[in-house]
């Protein structure tokens, strides 16, 4: 999914409020420059820290597919660790 098709005024920004609800939790942490809109520059960061940290289910998003909780993850339904 490309974020950037929710650019409703096509500025080449991303707001909150233009931002889909389920990237509006973590809204915040991608705004790095704190100007209240994330741009290409910042998404592009985003996805390289989610590849660093082995994509969705990597240590940073356990739930996601292969995380300690999601689909062929080590943990519980609800992402707890295993018992070792």
């Amino acid at each position: 999914m490309n974020p950037m098709q929710f650019d409703k005024d096509g500025d080449g920004k991303l707001t909150k409020d233009e931002a889909p609800e389920q990237m509006q939790a973590f809204f915040d942490r991608m705004d790095t420059n704190g100007d209240g809109a994330v741009d290409s520059a910042e998404l592009a960061e985003v996805r390289r820290r989610m590849e660093a940290a082995g994509g969705p289910g990597g240590p940073d998003n356990p739930s996601g597919p292969g995380g300690a909780g999601g689909p062929g993850g080590s943990g519980g339904p609800s992402g707890e660790k295993a018992p070792k």
